[in-house]
Order: C-alpha cells, then structure tokens, then sequence
C-alpha cells in the first residue's frame, strides 16, 4: 500500500470524530 494513505488517517480520523460527536449512537 502506498505511504499516501497513512498521510490522509489523521484526517480521516478527524473527520470520524467529528461525526461521533454530532451522530447519536441508537
């Protein structure tokens, strides 16, 4: 795999948190 996927994770992982954080688990 190509090291331009570990470079987007961070903002990857943002983006996951912010929908964590304004997205109610039911």
């Amino acid at each position: 795999m190509p090291g331009g996927n570990e470079e987007a994770w961070p903002y990857i992982k943002d983006i996951f948190q912010s929908i964590s954080a304004n997205w109610p688990l039911r």
